[in-house]
Protein backbone atom coordinates (compact mmCIF):
# COMPACT_ATOMS: atom_id res chain seq x y z
CA UNK A 1 0.00 0.00 0.00
CA UNK A 2 1.49 3.26 -1.19
CA UNK A 3 1.29 6.31 1.10
CA UNK A 4 -0.22 9.94 -0.69
CA UNK A 5 2.23 11.96 1.74
CA UNK A 6 -0.84 13.73 2.83
CA UNK A 7 -1.42 14.07 6.09
CA UNK A 8 -5.31 14.91 7.47
CA UNK A 9 -4.47 18.49 8.74
CA UNK A 10 -3.67 18.81 5.02
CA UNK A 11 -6.30 17.05 3.72
CA UNK A 12 -8.47 19.41 6.11
CA UNK A 13 -6.79 22.59 4.76
CA UNK A 14 -7.26 21.80 1.22
CA UNK A 15 -10.84 20.59 1.24
CA UNK A 16 -11.70 23.56 3.66
CA UNK A 17 -13.13 21.75 6.61
CA UNK A 18 -12.13 20.42 9.89
CA UNK A 19 -9.43 18.55 11.09
CA UNK A 20 -12.49 17.42 13.12
CA UNK A 21 -14.80 16.68 10.42
CA UNK A 22 -11.70 14.37 8.74
CA UNK A 23 -11.54 12.43 11.95
CA UNK A 24 -15.14 11.82 11.95
CA UNK A 25 -14.98 10.48 8.51
CA UNK A 26 -11.98 8.66 9.58
CA UNK A 27 -13.46 6.78 12.22
CA UNK A 28 -16.69 6.26 10.49
CA UNK A 29 -14.61 4.58 7.22
CA UNK A 30 -12.19 2.91 10.10
CA UNK A 31 -9.40 4.35 9.23
CA UNK A 32 -6.49 4.31 11.89
CA UNK A 33 -5.42 7.90 13.08
CA UNK A 34 -3.13 9.02 15.83
CA UNK A 35 -3.07 13.54 15.83
CA UNK A 36 -3.61 15.88 12.72
CA UNK A 37 -0.07 15.05 11.17
CA UNK A 38 -1.13 11.48 11.09
CA UNK A 39 0.34 10.52 7.23
CA UNK A 40 -2.02 8.56 5.65
CA UNK A 41 -2.32 5.28 2.76
CA UNK A 42 -3.06 6.55 -0.58
CA UNK A 43 -6.22 4.37 -0.57
CA UNK A 44 -7.00 6.51 2.47
CA UNK A 45 -6.75 9.61 1.22
CA UNK A 46 -8.79 9.33 -1.74
CA UNK A 47 -11.19 7.31 0.33
CA UNK A 48 -11.63 10.55 2.66
CA UNK A 49 -11.52 12.86 -0.52
CA UNK A 50 -14.06 11.21 -1.87
CA UNK A 51 -16.63 11.88 1.26
CA UNK A 52 -15.52 15.13 1.67
CA UNK A 53 -16.35 16.01 -2.02
CA UNK A 54 -19.46 13.98 -1.53
CA UNK A 55 -20.76 15.48 0.80
CA UNK A 56 -19.31 19.25 -0.28
CA UNK A 57 -21.22 18.83 -3.82
CA UNK A 58 -25.23 17.61 -2.49
CA UNK A 59 -26.05 21.90 -2.42
CA UNK A 60 -23.83 23.21 -5.07
CA UNK A 61 -25.63 20.49 -7.83
CA UNK A 62 -28.70 21.35 -7.07
CA UNK A 63 -27.71 25.41 -7.48
CA UNK A 64 -26.25 24.24 -10.83
CA UNK A 65 -29.11 22.80 -12.09
CA UNK A 66 -31.58 25.83 -11.03
CA UNK A 67 -28.63 28.19 -13.15
CA UNK A 68 -29.23 25.44 -15.98
CA UNK A 69 -32.88 25.85 -16.07
CA UNK A 70 -32.65 29.71 -15.73
CA UNK A 71 -30.10 29.17 -18.92
CA UNK A 72 -32.80 27.56 -20.57
CA UNK A 73 -35.74 29.75 -19.34
CA UNK A 74 -33.61 32.51 -20.84
CA UNK A 75 -32.63 31.22 -24.20
CA UNK A 76 -36.36 30.26 -24.66
CA UNK A 77 -36.99 33.93 -24.38
CA UNK A 78 -34.40 35.45 -26.76
CA UNK A 79 -35.26 32.69 -29.17
CA UNK A 80 -39.00 34.79 -29.00
CA UNK A 81 -37.78 38.32 -29.61
CA UNK A 82 -36.80 39.65 -33.25
CA UNK A 83 -33.84 41.30 -34.10
CA UNK A 84 -33.33 44.78 -34.12
CA UNK A 85 -33.02 46.96 -37.26
CA UNK A 86 -30.35 49.39 -37.68
CA UNK A 87 -31.66 52.95 -37.04
CA UNK A 88 -28.82 53.55 -39.73
CA UNK A 89 -29.77 54.47 -43.40
CA UNK A 90 -28.91 51.86 -45.86
CA UNK A 91 -26.48 52.52 -47.72
CA UNK A 92 -26.68 52.36 -51.87
CA UNK A 93 -25.58 49.32 -53.84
Amino acid sequence: MGFANLSIAEIAADYDTSVTAVFQICDRLGIPYKNPQTRLALEDAKAIISEIMAHSQGPDTNHQEDLFSENQNSTSLAADVEPCKSSEPESPS
